[in-house]
């Protein structure tokens, strides 16, 4: 949303020229310098406490610095001295509609309206008022008379293309927002205003096009990092990266900032990578360019490969690596490669294929590391985890000190952590005692940075995943209390505190070493109050609290009875609490049921080998109904991710209807389903015009008939509690 700066023009009131205070003021605020000249201006009331032009400046210069309570406070006070300003009426309409209140700022804005029709901005900050409350029409009226009273104001403009993609009139949104970025000048405005000519872009299904215009936004506004995190959703989309000659810079630099999840971004940089060395030349030169690649080595430390064809060449370099090294060779590679390779490796779990050649050889590179040389024991570690017994660090090459934090640091402060967590109770449940086994054998998911995102109020969060809902129908707490049932490793708590503001968060799980691993990622990024317990879900009921938001993402799938846990959740829920259920799909899971059923056939130990094995020859395998598995997108490149994905000890699968079914035993309502791009739920949208359809899981099933591929392998549940009769 632009700022609109209604508050210029007193400086020509002549109750103001024999304060040089104020008109000292008005510069530095021209000039950007609101906390300075609120220093200013703070003198002035108090020089002259009846002077309502300068209450009316230090409300606006409070408001520019967020201070939004103080300056409520000063513009009000501006206001009640002199009603008839249409400018103080302004400038408090909008101090109200950037607090959130919108229906007093409906009022002010109207009453500053009446007192100078004429003047556009105001027309323009209602309709966006209106838009907030969801009054469509009416702000759409607005916007038009802002523009007919000054054609060029560009607030009309983005206002009315916000409102177009509201009701998902992409093509309209796209040329609002084409005609305004036309005319603004290179900056900040500008590139907001492409960010939002991205998104209709790819509500038109425009995916390269949004993303350039995003790449542009990004060169324009490098600061903003809503614009990289909207980018690195929209690359992660497409799975592919666009030609721009920024590339190479732009796709480093989400590998390594701390508020973009690099996972999701590796079938981009993999797209990136070979078209700049093509998988076809099989060169030992391309093949030692790529590995020495600045971009490769940062994806390698950064996510697990998802790419079939990279991760053969990093298997195959590792072995002619370690055979080189066992037969007394120099190896081709050097240091840092082979410590990129290690640092992959520990990410992934070891789940790249060993030959038997290899493990004969191991036996010679052990012997080669316990002499302390630096080029075997970073090959070691790309083939198990260390142990501080294997190094003396002090002789150690310093290029090493990375593995180490991995294999020996990080495992002591998870051990560590481990013991501050309060277990609820003992888990007696045969189903729930396997899968803690499980888990604690393979913390699942391994990750190592993830999405942020400036955290909304509860309301706002909710109903920006929910559009066909009208938002004043949710509950709106200040402090949402939200349980999150089955945390694993901590990715969904970090996704929790950084979308709803002043969360109070219980996460737990019945890993202990899963809660560990998610306490150790929550400290490196300062997150501090979010309380853990060891438990099942099956003992909630020993829990005295209740909550507004419950999260339970792929987790009661993976129990004994998940009618039964989805009760469990929904006696913790809130009268018109919200539940937020991650289901695995029959339709999605097709290529699963196989891998299972070849797994069961050929006896592949759950073991780490037999993973190996099994993964190994998935991926040789020419079936057809196998091939999901290699999607970038699928849970398929971890030792973890696999023993999740086709090794679990408990698995349930359900279709919408049955899911419908299991709602409505539960006594829960139905709010809807989360899609990921936006225009997935153009189309449904489209195809079930009925204003219901999103609120009927058979309108949602039948959709799934046609688009069988829309929801991955796990559908995105929003429920309800009713409200108590």
């Amino acid at each position: 949303m632009t700022k609109r700066r209604a508050y210029p023009g007193p400086r020509s009131s002549p109750a103001l020229r024999p304060n040089p205070q104020i008109a000292q003021a008005i510069d530095l605020m021209k000039a950007g310098e609101f906390g300075q000249a609120e220093m200013l201006l703070k003198a002035a009331v108090k020089a002259q406490p009846k002077n309502a032009a300068a209450a009316n400046l230090l409300g606006a210069a409070l408001m520019e610095q967020g201070e939004l309570k103080r300056a409520e406070k000063a513009l009000g006070r501006a206001v009640k001295a002199e009603p008839n300003n249409g400018a103080f009426a302004l400038n408090f309409g909008q101090c109200l509609f950037r607090a959130g209140k919108l229906d007093a700022a409906r009022s002010a804005l109207g009453k500053a309206i009446k007192l100078n029709p004429k003047n556009a901005i105001s027309h323009a900050l209602l309709g966006d008022t209106l838009r907030g409350l969801g009054q469509l029409d009416q702000a759409r009226s607005a916007y038009v008379e802002a523009s007919a009273l000054q054609p060029q104001l560009p607030a009309a403009r983005l206002g009315l293309g916000l409102l177009d993609l509201e009701l998902k009139a992409y093509g309209a949104a796209q040329a609002n927002f084409a005609a305004l970025a036309a005319r603004l000048p290179p900056g900040r405005q500008r590139a907001i205003v492409l960010s939002h000519l991205s998104t209709a872009l790819a509500g038109l299904n425009q995916h390269a096009q949004a993303n350039l215009a995003l790449l542009d936004a990004i060169r324009l506004a490098p600061e903003q990092d809503m614009l990289w995190r909207a980018l690195a959703r929209a690359l992660a989309y497409a799975k592919t990266a666009p030609v721009h000659e920024d590339m190479e810079t732009v796709l480093l630099q989400l590998l390594n900032r701390p508020d973009v999840n690099p996972r999701p971004m590796a079938s981009v940089v993999a797209d990136y990578l070979k078209r700049k060395y093509p998988t076809t030349d099989t060169s030992a030169s391309t093949r030692r360019d790529l590995l020495a690649d600045h971009v490769f080595q940062t994806l390698l430390i950064s996510a697990p490969l998802s790419d079939p064809a990279l991760e053969q060449l990093v298997t195959d370099l590792r072995r002619e690596t370690l055979l080189a090294l066992a037969g007394d060779e120099t190896p081709a590679l050097a240091l840092d490669a082979i410590v990129a390779i290690a640092r992959q490796c520990w990410l992934n779990e070891f789940v790249f294929y060993v030959s038997a050649e290899e493990e004969t050889s191991l036996t010679t590179l052990i012997a080669k590391a316990q002499t302390g040389n630096s080029t075997a024991i970073a090959l070691l570690a790309a083939y198990r985890k260390l142990n501080s017994e294997d190094v003396d660090e002090a002789k150690l090459d310093t290029r090493l000190r990375p593995i180490l934090v991995d294999h020996i640091d990080e495992p002591a402060r998870e051990t560590e952590l481990a013991d501050t967590v309060r277990q609820l109770n003992d888990l007696e449940n045969d189903v729930s005692l396997n899968v803690r086994s499980m888990y604690e054998e393979n913390p699942y998911p391994r990750w190592t940075k993830c999405d942020l995102a400036a955290p909304l109020d509860f309301r706002t969060a909710v109903a920006s995943q929910l559009p066909h809902l009208n938002a004043g129908d949710l509950i709106a707490p200040a402090s949402p209390h939200v349980l999150i049932a089955g945390c694993g490793t901590g990715l969904q708590t970090m996704k929790v505190v950084s979308s709803y503001k002043n969360a109070k968060v219980l996460a737990l799980d019945i890993s202990l070493p899963s809660i560990a691993y998610g306490l150790r990622k929550q400290a490196d990024y300062g997150v501090v109050g979010v309380e853990h317990l060891q438990a099942d879900i099956l003992d909630l009921d020993q829990l005295d609290a209740q909550f507004d938001l419950i999260e339970s993402f792929g987790v009661i799938h993976h129990m004994q009875d998940p009618q039964l846990a989805l009760q469990k959740l929904a006696n913790r829920a809130k009268p018109s609490g919200i539940l937020y259920i991650g289901l695995y799909s029959e339709t999605g899971r097709k290529s699963v049921v196989e891998a299972r059923r070849l797994i069961a056939e050929k006896a592949y130990p759950q073991t780490p080998a037999g993973i190996r094995q099994a993964r190994h020859d998935i991926m040789m395998s020419d079936t057809p109904e196998l091939a999901p598995l290699l999607s970038p997108a699928s849970d398929f490149w971890t030792l973890s991710d696999t023993r999740d994905l086709i090794f679990h000890v408990q698995e349930h699968r359900f279709t919408l209807l049955e899911i419908d079914d299991m709602l409505k035993a539960t006594g829960l309502e139905f709010l809807g389903l989360s899609l990921q791009n936006p225009s997935d739920r153009a189309l449904f949208d489209e195809e079930a015009p009925s204003p219901d359809a999103a609120l009927t899981l058979p309108a949602w099933h039948e959709f799934e008939t046609r688009h069988p591929d829309m929801f991955g392998d796990t559908y995105r549940i929003w429920a309800r509690k009713p409200a108590k009769a």
